[in-house]
């Protein structure tokens, strides 16, 4: 319905709003060890929803609060990636916060952008995004992710994404993996 559709955008809107600049979600990268991983998995919820509002006719990529948008939240992720003391600072505002994880500076890189054995993964983001931005720099980035390895267990599925995003986004131009 328009009203469900009218709150997810409320829902990106409200993310924006709390998003740094520089794409991290302070609540979320405040995490320990486990910082990265609830990055991802505010990007997904908010990608999916992003993604439902297309269905619908509404564009929540284009929406942006201060220059800060979906695109700015996923370039964080993966300079993260790329460069942990990205991260770290953030962090560190409570490094016993993750479960099941080693304390601080050890972020747990290899639980962020990898999939689990039965293909779930908060990072079930990526290919939707890939299908749907195939010329962004995020979506080369990511590219060069999946053939690093992120493909050994696909397809990539959590149920927060409505299921299996692998086949849903087929159409992904992620090239030879």
């Amino acid at each position: 319905s328009d009203m469900a559709v009218a709150e997810g955008m409320e829902k990106v809107l409200m993310g924006l709003n709390q998003m740094r600049a520089d794409g991290s979600f302070p609540r979320e990268v405040a995490r320990g060890a486990c910082a990265l991983k609830y990055q991802d998995t505010m990007l997904l919820n908010l990608m999916f929803i992003a993604e439902l509002a297309a269905t619908q006719g509404y564009n929540a990529y284009a929406l942006s609060v201060d220059g800060k948008s979906l695109h700015t939240a996923a370039q964080f992720l993966l300079d993260a990636v790329d460069d942990p003391a990205v991260v770290l600072g953030y962090a560190s505002q409570d490094p016993t916060n993750c479960a099941n994880e080693p304390p601080l500076p050890t972020i747990g890189l290899s639980k962020v952008i990898d999939v689990g054995p039965n293909g779930q993964n908060y990072s079930a983001w990526i290919e939707p995004y890939i299908a749907r931005f195939p010329e962004h720099p995020n979506s080369s980035r990511l590219r060069n992710l999946l053939r690093g390895g992120l493909t050994r267990n696909r397809p990539i599925m959590h149920p927060h994404s409505g299921g299996n995003t692998s086949c849903l986004s087929a159409e992904a131009k992620i090239g030879p993996i």
